[in-house]
Formats: C-alpha cells, structure tokens, sequence
C-alpha cells in the first residue's frame, strides 16, 4: 500500500497540486494498518493514526471516517483541533468535501476519495473548492 500511495502521489502530482496548493495527505489500510504519505507545504498536520477509522459500505456507496484526533498548524493558525468526528463521503473516485466545522483562515480542508478500487484517500489543504 506504501508504495501505491507513493506511486499515486507522484502521479497525480501536478493535479493535485492545482487542487490543494498547501498540500496534502494520501492514506488507505492494507491487512488492517494503515498506512500513510504527506505532501504539505506550509502546513503541519499531526494525526492520531492509531485512532483514524475506515469504513466502506459497498452497498451505500458510502465511505466513513472517523478521525480520533487532527492537529493542524499553518504559520498564521496554531493547534487548530479536529476531534472525535465522523465524516461520510461518498465512495467514487475523485469525490472530495470540505470538513465543515474545521476554519483555518484562508484555507479549506478537504476530504477526497482518491482511488476507490484501492481504497486510497486524502486530506487536502485548499484556498477555494477543488476544480
């Protein structure tokens, strides 16, 4: 899983970058861990990771996350908390967001569903909605 999300990130470099230009986090599970890469420019994320839930229900087409602690700082905005929340996305490919509730001033954070073959998101810091 590492090394898709590594293959991903460096793929769709450019892309991505247009659409989140403070960077980004890809992360997906493989045999019960979850594994993760950061890409962030100006913006430091710290994550719980032991505590950040994946749930899929092919059924619904619906993808929940649950965050057990996110600390964002940027260097106009210190230990902004995203706490205990739930988020339910829409499982298709390059569907995203935004987490309401979370206000970085200047910025949008996203959620997307980058790649739902392979169960690949990301958190994306954004000015304005992705393109």
């Amino acid at each position: 899983m590492l090394k898709f999300i590594t293959n991903a990130l460096v793929s769709a470099s450019n892309e991505l970058d247009d659409k989140y230009p403070f960077g980004c986090v890809l992360f997906g599970a493989a045999n019960g861990q979850l594994i993760y890469k950061s890409n962030l420019k100006s913006v430091q994320v710290q994550m719980d990771w032991d505590n950040v839930k994946i749930q899929i229900n092919p059924t619904n087409h619906l993808a929940s996350i649950f965050i057990g602690r996110m600390v964002i700082s940027t260097p106009y905005y210190h230990l902004g908390e995203f706490i205990n929340n739930t988020v339910d996305i829409s499982y298709e490919d390059k569907k995203s967001i935004p987490l309401r509730g979370f206000m970085i001033p200047g910025m949008t954070l996203y959620l997307e569903v980058l790649d739902s073959t392979n169960g690949l998101f990301l958190f994306g810091f954004g000015k304005d909605s992705p393109q």
